[in-house]
């Protein structure tokens, strides 16, 4: 230590004592044994707390995005959740959200979430490119859809593919007779409903693919697909097709093999 000596205005000495770096060294190593022994003893204690303080974290936090995405979503919306366990081959798994006939969430073997509009026609759709679903030949995976509290679709074994409806309105009878529906008009300059901004059709479980094309008056093909989930929204070449009436052929085939392939033709009515 260092000893100041000094005499105040009473002429009375006055000895002060300031502890210098020499001083706090000395302490630390008297007592590091002693510490180092404490830390050693003690180290499994020490180790789950912190791994008790990580989990609170990392609650606290999911907790927090949680509110935030659900204060995000705003009136007459809801969160839509995704949650995937996927297999042993994960790199086999895709899914996408559509809403209002326009996809707008992709995702692959991956947990998310997305604000969906409750008003419109919602669809989960999840793939498997490998045909045998997520279970049970390589692995017990599943998923689970929540709409906001709700869950609204969980699955495991699927084959090639597994689609959930919610809001959706189609006609029974086209859905018995050919596992399809076909709407007959739609308008895709936003005249009408929003929900016919863009055409498309929806499948049942049964069907495994289809094949879907459309001619105008002079039998020209403008457009074709082989998505389940197309949707096309009234161009050729880039440009607007004009109102009218076009012929359409669609193509279905069946998961079932010994059921036989369906062909469906028809009209629909474009509107400007």
């Amino acid at each position: 230590m260092v000893t100041i000596k000094t005499l105040n205005s009473s002429n009375t000495k006055v000895t002060e004592y300031i502890p210098n770096t020499r001083y706090y060294l000395s302490i630390l190593f008297k007592n590091y044994n002693k510490i180092l022994q404490n830390l050693i003893a003690n180290f499994w204690h020490y180790f789950q707390i912190c791994i008790m303080m990580g989990q609170f974290i990392f609650l606290l936090i999911s907790f927090i995005i949680s509110i935030s995405l659900y204060g995000q979503c705003g009136s007459g919306k809801e969160l839509l959740k995704i949650e995937i366990s996927p297999d042993f081959f994960s790199n086999e798994i895709s899914w996408k959200v559509i809403e209002n006939n326009i996809p707008i969430r992709f995702g692959n073997a991956n947990n998310d979430s997305v604000c969906v509009d409750t008003s419109q026609c919602i669809i989960f759709v999840i793939n498997d490119s490998g045909g045998d679903g997520i279970c049970c030949n390589y692995g017990n995976g599943f998923y689970e859809v929540f709409l906001g509290a709700d869950k609204i679709a969980n699955g495991s074994s699927f084959g090639s593919f597994d689609s959930t409806y919610y809001n959706c309105s189609f006609n029974q009878d086209a859905m018995e007779d050919y596992g399809v529906n076909i709407p007959t008009a739609f308008s895709p300059n936003n005249f009408g409903k929003e929900s016919n901004n863009t055409f498309s059709v929806l499948v049942d479980e049964a069907v495994s693919d289809i094949n879907f094309f459309i001619y105008d008056r002079w039998g020209q093909l403008i457009f074709a697909s082989n998505d389940l989930f197309f949707s096309w929204d009234g161009t050729f070449g880039g440009k607007d097709c004009s109102s009218g009436i076009y012929a359409y052929q669609c193509v279905i085939s069946y998961k079932n093999k010994s059921k036989k392939i369906k062909t469906k033709t028809g009209n629909i009515t474009l509107l400007r």
